[in-house]
């Protein structure tokens, strides 16, 4: 028995984004592929061949592409390197391949002659009576060749209870699901078994042609598993294969799972409906099935043991997991639902060992799976400093930060902006304190911040000028003065006649007069008040008394009559 569990939390911490893309590697031989990476649980394999070039065949992480796998095994008509994003070339290839090399069975497919076979081959010893493994195809072909050039690959199973047209007797089990039809560029299309069918592009479309999230291959298909029923305890052969038809020009490629090449009477996997990824349940929200398949002949009821192990305690950190599983006749998947509980405590990653024993004809079967239950993700928040805005009507910037979470974060503001919002310009009319609440899908946790605007409120503004002056003698001068209350200080004075713009003016009418002082404060608020200096005055008279006639010698009186005028007259 095999038994192994990938660690999602090492996933997690690679960043998705502009710069994700798939990562393949020819570091591993064929031989260590195959036991180290193909294999899952219930297999054993011996006597792995490879036929190829060394650059035909490797190991993928996808976790960070559109190829639809997280990881496994990669063989290509070329090199392997061609399958990297972006897909910015109609017909790539990236030469290396096996060139020439045929393959009989790949032959047999199609009409067209087959050139850079790449061929891998092993014998394996099942422990239950089913065989499952998952691929993707892949290729430059699509769709410029669809029904013209047919890139072809095969996976040829021989063996007991086998009776197949190819080599030992084989049966191709890389069929389109629920016929009995190859898949290939022919029989996976935009037309044929369009369902089964993944358009990337065509090498000069966005987005795939700017982002390297998109691999090369102009289409592949679904993720498709292979399925073939077998004996248990006896020794298989099993071809993969895949060849170019006739040119050696554009490249295709297979992708196989890693961990998927098993044959367990019981299949174990994870579906996570809601607060979770990959395999990672979050305390609180992360809610998911249990899914058990059982393969083969379901026509009657069968039941599995379950046990449970890891730090992850059942009933404490996810609800509980039954200890019997039964089968009712004729069911072949049934769903366990689990959900990560919150229990208030920060425990880091905890893993839950999910074991099923069932009994088979080779004896009891054994499948294992391994989930984990985290703490919630940390959220993060922050707002702006308080502030103060100069005048009413001004307006202030809030910028809110987030950060962290799981999922997508829900910002919710008690006043004045639209829930979600995280940036805006706020004009309040009055002091106002914004708070704002973030949660995340989980929800598990709630933080709030808040930013307080401040409005200033100054008192109306009343400017009086110096009041009305009276002066009895034209040109007399006056200053008048400006005196301010309330408004925001910051005043601009405008006296009219051109008097300035201090706040103070000087005149000296010669009649009476009236000014106008307009005062505009730092808010642009403004008031205007007048004044008039009243010259009261009267044109000075003067009149001399009659003529007198006198002698040589005498003396004579002469009397002045000043009227009007201002008292303090002056004679001359």
């Amino acid at each position: 028995m095999r038994t192994s569990a990938l660690i999602p939390l090492l996933l997690l911490l690679i960043p998705l984004g502009a710069h994700a893309q798939l990562v393949v590697s020819n570091a591993l031989t064929p031989a260590q592929i195959v036991n180290n990476v193909l294999l899952g649980q219930g297999v054993t394999a011996t006597n792995v061949t490879f036929s190829g070039d060394a650059d035909q065949i490797g190991t993928f992480d996808g976790t960070n592409c559109n190829i639809g796998l997280d990881a496994g095994m990669i063989m290509c008509t070329g090199s392997i390197g061609v399958a990297l994003g972006p897909n910015n070339a109609g017909g790539a290839g990236q030469g290396g391949g096996n060139f020439g090399a045929s393959d009989p069975d790949l032959a047999s497919l199609i009409t067209q002659p087959i050139n850079d076979a790449a061929v891998l081959e092993f014998d394996f010893v099942p422990t239950g009576d089913s065989l499952t493994f998952r691929f993707v195809f892949a290729s430059e072909e699509y769709l410029e060749y669809v029904n013209s050039i047919n890139d072809v690959f095969g996976f040829f199973l021989s063996g007991p209870g086998i009776n197949g047209p190819y080599t030992n007797n084989a049966e191709n089990i890389a069929l389109v699901p629920g016929t009995t039809q190859p898949v290939s560029i022919n029989g996976v299309n935009n037309v044929s078994n369009p369902a089964y069918y993944v358009d990337n592009g065509t090498g000069t479309t966005p987005p795939q042609n700017g982002s390297p999230f998109y691999v090369q291959f102009d289409g592949f298909t679904v993720v498709i598993t292979a399925y073939a029923q077998v004996v248990c305890g006896e020794t298989y052969h099993i071809k993969l294969a895949i060849g170019d038809a006739s040119d050696t020009i554009l490249d295709s490629g297979v992708f196989i799972e890693a961990g998927s090449f098993q044959s367990n009477a019981i299949t174990l996997s994870t579906d996570i409906s809601s607060g979770g990824v990959d395999s990672v349940l979050y305390e609180g929200c992360g809610q998911a099935d249990l899914v058990m398949f059982r393969a083969g002949d379901v026509t009657l009821a069968d039941s599995v043991q379950v046990l449970l192990g890891g730090t992850g305690v059942s009933g404490v950190d996810y609800s509980g997991i039954p200890s019997q599983v039964v089968f009712p006749a004729g069911i072949d998947t049934v769903l366990i639902p689990i959900q990560a509980l919150a229990d208030g405590i920060q425990e880091g990653l905890e893993d839950v060992i999910v074991t099923v024993i069932s009994d088979g004809d080779c004896g009891q079967d054994t499948t294992i799976l391994v989930f984990y239950i985290a703490d919630p993700p940390e959220l993060f928040l922050t707002i702006g400093a308080d502030t103060t805005v100069a005048c009413p009507g001004d307006s202030a910037w809030v910028n809110a930060s987030t950060a962290g979470g799981f999922g997508q974060r829900f910002l919710d503001w008690n006043t004045g902006l639209a829930s979600g919002d995280s940036t805006a310009w706020l004009i309040p009319s009055q002091t106002t304190t914004y708070i704002l609440t973030l949660t995340d899908e989980c929800g598990e946790i709630t933080l709030v911040d808040s930013m307080k605007v401040t409005v200033p409120q100054p008192a109306p503004l009343v400017v009086q000028a110096t009041p009305d002056t009276l002066v009895f003698c034209p040109e007399s001068p006056v200053q008048l003065q400006a005196n301010v209350q309330g408004g925001t200080p910051g005043f601009q004075y405008q006296w009219s006649g051109g008097l300035g713009v201090a706040p103070s003016a000087n005149v000296a009418p010669a009649t009476t007069a009236t000014y106008s002082l307009t005062v505009t404060d730092a808010c642009g608020w403004d008031t205007t008040d007048l004044v008039t200096v009243e010259v009261q005055y009267d044109t000075l008279s003067v009149t001399i008394l009659t003529d007198t006639t006198i002698c040589k010698g005498d003396t004579a009186w002469l009397l002045a009559d000043p009227m009007l005028g201002w008292n303090g007259y002056g004679y001359a």
